[in-house]
């Protein structure tokens, strides 16, 4: 029900107010006022604010102490109405003529004292009465001075004055003829108030119902909001504006400047007057940092306020580190921790010693070796061991990947960067492993435009994507593999030595697997076990077995080793197999002599390791090596109804490796 606080200084005018109040529905709380003093009216509004009223309705005096006292209640003014002020005019028309009757040749002046202008036509009036008649407001609230305010009239020439009855006795101290308006008990009046109060009642309730909601929404948001008018006065903001910016008082009502004083003029004024809007400005202020926010509210083109986003620095970086983690870095985890890696050997424990002493720091780190040693299980453990371990870890193969394709790759491009491109771009994988560690294996394949592009992230730590002009920072560890020797790359032209020594600033040696014999026979019990239980069968081999697995020079190194103990458990029809048996198994998958006899070709094609010369190398692949390589490569896809992965897991070697064998015998793959 709508809520009216009535202050009236009339028990009859409130007795007909009260009873109308009953039939149109509306609740009212009637004051009937002694004096309008500043007291009474103060306690009137303690009231009103108690009991949560709509609408406060007064006039005259009571309404100037209502607006001096800055009642943030609404109110609605009673009016003056014609059958009020006619009455009482006609009586001092009357009056003039009985006093001075038709002698003086002039008209009488009268004053009209009201504390709120009266809307009538003061010449209307005065033609119709034959009179002077002006309406003057009372300057002050202070009783003191309304004496002097009446002889200060009465020195004007006005003949009578027109007023409440607070004026009564001072009118007769200054002998000046005063005439009263007694708000008349006739209802009409008094139902046109009440009528107009309900209306604005009404529509104030409405606007509190949607501000509340508006309110309500504003403050489950995440970012402090301020609206503005158009002249940049503050009407609503949300609980975390109240916070952030360490308000203790209300602002409504206050200018957005003046309680943020380094927001930048310019920028308002842009927004208020032109309708412009801004976004990502950086703002500092009590000791935070926000990111703002501007959008203008417009109607029909024209700007009526804005709508200002702060976001506090810290938030946003939580936010964009949360969406990496769950959006853009889903997938890219390092699974294998340094217990994953299998070995008793020296070499072997010395390069983990290394290596948990890598990842105690940020430093890039070069990890050397042939392939399938394990360099990506190293790097997964080095950034699992490190302060990194819960960012990103994103590998990529940059012998994988086409060379027109890399750089895409890496860095990520905007829309419209080249044609193909998604229209709502893509995140590089640099961009992806931010705070975390970007892991480059087989980097010696990377072309020398990638290197210098790779090169200017390292010094600089910035980024920009394919296609765009603007610049990312980031904060990543690079930590790149190689199976080939890199300063031989430098010599040939194929490897920038700057980039060389970006990367070699800790440098990691995983010796292969023939040099650490005892991890063989460690591996194989190992893979045996492993594979035995995924399929359900137990499957050792005898010493002497175990003795020709540890002679081979598995030049696959633990992956091709893998695969052979995968083989052995499928292929084995008794519990414990025979020396004979795995030798056989030897010669028809990995095409391999035992020690001391004459290596075979796939030997002879392996990737040399770090400490081996290229011209070595070199001399062992004339004469035979291309032709038995080739036949080697197509027995070996034939045998994996080319399956390219599983032919390159039967020769021991990498998919990359398989496919550069490939493009250079011209083998298709068709077998």
């Amino acid at each position: 029900m709508i809520k009216i606080m009535y202050l009236t200084t009339d028990q009859t005018e409130l007795s007909v107010a009260m009873e109308y109040a009953k039939r149109i529905g509306v609740s009212i709380y009637p004051k009937t006022l002694p004096e309008s003093g500043e007291e009474y009216v103060r306690m009137c509004m303690e009231i009103a604010y108690d009991r949560d009223v709509d609408v406060m309705m007064a006039k005259g005096r009571t309404l100037a102490w209502l607006n001096k006292l800055h009642c943030t209640i609404p109110i609605v003014q009673s009016l003056y109405y014609n059958e009020e002020t006619i009455p009482v005019l006609w009586k001092v028309r009357q009056r003039w003529e009985e006093q001075r009757g038709r002698e003086e040749n002039r008209l009488p002046r009268v004053a009209l004292l009201t504390h709120q202008p009266l809307h009538i036509d003061e010449a209307l009036y005065s033609a119709i009465f034959r009179m002077s008649i002006v309406n003057i407001l009372v300057p002050t609230l202070d009783k003191n001075k309304d004496e002097s305010f009446l002889l200060e009239l009465k020195s004007r020439g006005f003949d009578y004055v027109v007023c409440g009855k607070n004026f009564r006795d001072i009118a007769e101290r200054v002998d000046i003829e005063a005439f009263y308006i007694l708000r008349p008990s006739s209802p009409n009046s008094i139902q046109r108030d009440l009528d107009l109060g309900k209306t604005v009642a009404q529509a104030i309730s409405a606007y509190k119902k949607n501000y509340a909601e508006m309110q309500t929404v504003m403050n489950y948001a995440f970012e402090a909001m301020i609206i503005v008018e158009d002249q940049g006065k503050i009407s609503l903001y949300n609980q975390v504006a109240e916070k952030a910016f360490q308000w203790e008082e209300r602002m409504e009502g206050k200018k957005i400047w003046d309680v943020i004083p380094v927001l930048p003029q310019d920028i308002v004024d842009s927004v208020l007057r032109k309708g412009k809007q801004y976004y990502g400005h950086v703002l500092e202020y009590n000791g935070q940092t926000f990111v703002m926010n501007i959008t203008p509210l417009a109607k029909k083109q024209a700007v009526m306020g804005a709508v200002f986003h702060f976001t506090e620095l810290h938030k946003i970086e939580n936010l964009e580190a949360t969406l990496k983690q769950n959006y853009y870095s889903k997938g890219h985890k390092a699974r294998y921790s340094f217990a994953n890696i299998v070995g008793e050997s020296a070499e072997i424990a010395e390069a983990k010693r290394l290596a948990r002493q890598f990842a105690k720091y940020s430093s890039n780190v070069l990890i050397v070796g042939e392939t399938g040693t394990g360099k990506e299980l190293f790097a997964q453990s080095i950034h699992n061991a490190s302060l990194r371990k819960d960012e990103p870890f994103v590998a990529l193969n940059c012998g994988a990947i086409p060379m027109n394709l890399l750089e895409s790759e890496l860095f990520g491009y905007v829309d419209g960067a080249f044609t193909g491109a998604s229209r709502k771009g893509k995140k590089g994988l640099v961009e992806i492993a931010d705070h975390g560690t970007l892991f480059l294996d087989e980097i010696s394949e990377m072309d020398l435009a990638g290197q210098v592009q790779l090169l200017r992230v390292l010094e600089e730590r910035v980024i920009r994507r394919v296609g765009d002009d603007k610049e990312i920072p980031v904060d990543i560890r690079v930590i790149a593999a190689s199976n080939k020797n890199l300063e031989e790359r430098i010599r040939q032209g194929k490897f920038r030595e700057d980039l060389y020594y970006r990367l070699n600033v800790l440098t990691l040696y995983i010796p292969p697997l023939r040099e650490r014999e005892d991890d063989i026979r460690l591996l194989t019990r190992q893979f045996l076990e492993e594979f035995g239980k995924s399929l359900k069968k137990r499957v050792t081999v005898s010493p002497e077995a175990e003795e020709k697995i540890c002679r081979c020079n598995w030049t696959g190194n633990v992956r091709q080793l893998k695969n052979f103990c995968e083989r052995l458990v499928i292929v084995a029809d008794q519990p414990q197999l025979p020396a004979a048996f795995v030798e056989r198994q030897l010669a028809d998958v990995t095409m391999q002599r035992m020690k001391g006899r004459e290596p075979d070709v796939v030997e002879l094609f392996r990737d040399y390791g770090p400490e081996t010369e290229p011209e070595t190398a070199e001399k062992r692949t004339q004469g035979l090596l291309p032709l038995n390589e080739k036949e080697a490569v197509i027995r070996a896809l034939n045998q994996a109804k080319g399956s390219r992965i599983r032919a390159a897991e039967l020769l021991g070697i990498s998919k990359t490796s398989l496919w550069r064998k490939m493009k250079q015998y011209g083998i298709v793959e068709k077998y």
